[in-house]
């Protein structure tokens, strides 16, 4: 009867899997995310999923599960052992929430966890941010964080958890004269994470003095290379030291802070006598005498560090190229700037397609401020000749709607190519190309009603019709698919069922794109395209695409919702959307971005070798008055170039998930049906 129990538990166990009514737990609206306990012994018989072991999780912050056994209930191992915070990886993700400590106690008996080995994230694709201590069906398996067989309680189970914002981490560095006391952040340390006031106290071991100093810092680790990638950096706005809690004067104006060993770090020196501060200490070191307590209290600002200003140029034939990699400069506010371009040896800026200059970020962060930049003056000088320019036809502003501020001086693609502010014929030069400009800051014009009205989208959305979705994508050596409602769409030479080389001008691969018809989850892909993609990733030095999008005839609407994008790369799938990105420049469609190299909220996926076999974009769409059982199947390419003739509500399939149970109930039969026989087959053998 003890082996039949144990059987039937295991029997449905995998029935609420298959389910999915297991490790599933719902958020709870307006009260933050449940957090669960998920655990296994090792046969089954002892589980806890949250019905006992849960609570609320509001962000950053210490937190608790625990679970009281029942009388003659005991842990011991663990076949599973996780704790689920539901609906919260993409709300962590964008927050820059993660775990920073974690304790496991068994009776109240802490056990020793080695927080490099705990697994986190939205380890299953369902939403749910994981903190996967165990899992014989995870990672953790070979790499196990705590000692299973340690895992043994009688009483309780209490997982510890402590959720941080991601930032840096600030370090005491101090050694007195002798380098006999010392002290360098292992024990006296503090997690930095944007503007605010922070604390490093260090109390002294018995008979331990501090006693003048040879070097005292605080060193905020990789803050600097960090903030500068972001265009932002620390301001340190107040400093107070204490010797057993007394305050010692502190001259701000002589602290010196940065990256002061270029090593990534900000530091904030109080005294080095290797550094600029033993000429000029910030405090009397003579004073700095304790026998209890050191403590370093500083408050610090984040703000902007300027912009960097990047020259944008290709030729017609896209063969000579700068994209601000090599030529660019910073941009501090208003003032005159210089941008010049060494072309290598053998080759010739000979005319242009494209033209500007980018100030990265400046059009997002001055608007915030109610502020803009302003161009007042332009010079272009073509192997030391200057150029004619007409001021008046330069376009500046956030063209792209990207947050940069650009100039453009040239774009085939741009209203420039209109009325062009240079004569491009003359843009000739095998040494030397340069711009200089000259920004000034001003007040942000007042959008007029008109321009802040959208305009009536030109096609509606129709619940029971039919549309199509395409393949997109662009390599770093501009190999590509673009949208089906650009120039180079539907129509155009550069459109069917293949990628395009603008190197090669070949095509390859074989596309197949998707009819999208109704309510459910569809799928476009790119096959046999050899080594095309990874010689461009080689070619071009960079190991991942520019462009990775669906793009679609279905007409943008508030009824329709993107949700579980994927993209998959030889089979593997590397990210999940939990609800699509949209891209912003298209007004009419639906247009599903992965990644744009050019757009900050989809700039980089997680790092995916370069595909050989196949590329594939699935996502799940509703919004529809009608159900397609079959979406997700391989469809040839649409042949048309507007959606298909709509389907009546009536006559349009509806999703039934009567059949899904079925199956269900029937699996769970058939495991049933084999274990009974199994043990009669046992008992006839007795």
């Amino acid at each position: 009867m003890k082996t039949l129990k144990k059987v039937l538990t295991m029997v449905m166990t995998f029935a609420l899997l298959l389910t999915g009514f297991v490790m599933n737990p719902v958020k709870a609206d307006g009260e933050g995310y449940k957090a669960t306990l998920g655990y296994a012994n090792a046969d089954w018989s002892v589980q806890e999923w949250g019905d006992k072991a849960n609570t609320m999780v509001n962000g950053a912050g210490t937190y608790a599960v625990s679970w009281d056994l029942a009388e003659g209930q005991t842990v011991n191992g663990a076949l599973v052992f996780v704790v689920d915070i539901a609906g919260a990886a993409t709300d962590f993700a964008a927050q820059g929430i993660g775990l920073s400590d974690l304790k496991v106690k068994v009776d109240g008996t802490d056990l020793a966890v080695d927080m490099s080995k705990v697994v986190t994230g939205d380890i299953e694709e369902k939403g749910n941010f994981r903190i996967e201590i165990y899992n014989e069906y995870g990672s953790t398996k070979e790499a196990p964080s705590v000692d299973i067989a340690t895992i043994v309680a009688a009483k309780n189970l209490t997982v510890e958890f402590t959720l941080a914002v991601a930032g840096n981490t600030a370090k005491l560095g101090y050694s007195d004269p002798a380098w006999g006391v010392q002290e360098w952040g292992d024990n006296v340390n503090v997690n930095v994470n944007g503007s605010g006031t922070y604390t490093l106290s260090w109390d002294l071991a018995e008979g331990q003095a501090v006693n003048s100093a040879i070097v005292f810092v605080v060193d905020v680790v990789g803050a600097s290379a960090d903030l500068l990638a972001e265009g932002k950096e620390i301001n340190l706005t107040d400093l107070k030291v204490k010797v057993d809690g007394t305050d010692l004067a502190v001259d701000m104006s002589k602290v010196v802070t940065g990256d002061i060993e270029e090593n990534g770090n900000y530091r904030i020196e109080i005294y080095n006598e290797y550094g600029t501060t033993k000429e000029a200490p910030s405090i009397d070191i003579t004073k700095l005498v304790a026998a209890k307590n050191l403590t370093v209290e500083f408050t610090v600002d984040v703000v902007s560090a300027g912009y960097t200003a990047k020259l944008g140029y290709s030729d017609p034939a896209w063969g000579v190229q700068e994209w601000g990699d090599v030529v660019n400069t910073a941009v501090t506010g208003a003032g005159s700037y210089n941008l010049t371009w060494n072309i290598p040896e053998g080759s010739t800026a000979n005319s242009a397609v494209v033209f500007v200059v980018d100030v990265v970020g400046a059009s997002a962060d001055l608007l915030a401020d109610g502020k803009a930049f302003n161009l007042t003056a332009l010079k272009v000088t073509a192997d030391g000749t200057e150029l004619a320019v007409d001021l008046s036809k330069v376009v500046t502003g956030d063209i792209e709607e990207n947050g940069n501020y650009r100039i453009e001086i040239y774009n085939e693609y741009g209203t420039t190519k209109a009325a062009a502010p240079i004569d491009i014929t003359k843009i000739v030069a095998s040494k030397t190309l340069a711009i200089d400009f000259t920004l000034e800051v001003i007040d942000a014009p007042t959008a007029t009603p008109e321009e802040t009205t959208p305009a009536a989208p030109a096609v509606t959305f129709d619940p029971a019709g039919k549309y199509n979705a395409y393949l997109g994508l662009q390599t770093p050596n501009w190999t590509y698919r673009d949208a089906w409602n650009s120039a180079n769409g539907i129509g155009s030479e550069y459109w069917g069922s293949f990628i395009y080389g603008n190197e090669t001008k070949q095509q390859y691969g074989v596309v197949t794109d998707v009819e999208v018809a109704g309510n459910g989850t569809y799928s476009v892909k790119l096959t046999d395209f050899g080594s095309i993609i990874s010689d461009d990733f080689t070619t071009a030095k960079q190991d991942y695409f520019n462009l990775l999008y669906i793009s679609t005839d279905i007409p943008l609407s508030e009824d329709i919702k993107i949700t579980d994008a994927k993209i998959i790369m030889d089979g593997k799938t590397i990210k999940t959307f939990g609800e699509a990105f949209l891209d912003p420049d298209e007004k009419e469609y639906v247009k599903i971005l992965f990644q744009n190299i050019w757009n900050d909220d989809v700039k980089e996926l997680p790092f995916y070798v370069a595909p050989t076999s196949s590329v594939e974009m699935k996502f799940t769409i509703s919004g529809f008055s009608y159900d397609n059982e079959a979406a997700g199947e391989e469809q040839t390419t649409p042949a048309p170039t507007t959606p298909a003739s709509n389907v009546p509500a009536d006559e349009a399939p509806s999703g039934n998930i009567l059949p899904i149970i079925i199956a269900v109930v029937a699996a769970v039969v058939v495991v049933a049906v084999v274990v009974v026989l199994v043990l009669k087959k046992k008992k006839a053998n007795k």
